[in-house]
């Protein structure tokens, strides 16, 4: 059986800094979580925000610069995970990730990050 491929939505955009660095350290820990467990995952977020950091090109961080390479990832996948971290639910990004995978006819789940929910998840 070929292993489950994820995209992996969080939020991120806000102006403080340390906010948005710790949105990408949790989403790097999930995605963690995932690949242990044997998942093949994309989580833009730990792509980008490290793209960021170590090449010097100043990555935007507003959605609509991420909106078509996000896509391709969602067509790929075969399931969005959201992780529910603050500021999830305000999210325009993880709102346009969802109308995405819908097209698609992608399932969408809300999760924790947490090894032990991965076996009780329910689709939104």
């Amino acid at each position: 059986m070929k292993p489950t491929k994820v995209y992996l939505a969080s939020p991120y955009t806000h102006e403080q800094y340390l906010i948005r660095a710790h949105r990408a350290r949790a989403a790097a820990k999930a995605a963690g979580v995932l690949l242990k467990a044997g998942y093949l995952v994309f989580s833009p977020i730990v792509h980008g925000h490290l793209i960021a950091i170590y090449s010097g090109f100043p990555v935007p961080i507003d959605y609509s610069y991420w909106e078509s390479l996000n896509k391709e990832f969602i067509i790929w996948s075969d399931v969005l995970y959201i992780l529910t971290l603050d500021g999830w639910r305000d999210s325009m990004g993880i709102e346009r990730e969802i109308e995405i995978a819908r097209t698609y006819n992608k399932e969408v789940y809300l999760w924790q990050g947490t090894l032990k929910q991965l076996a009780h998840l329910q689709p939104i």
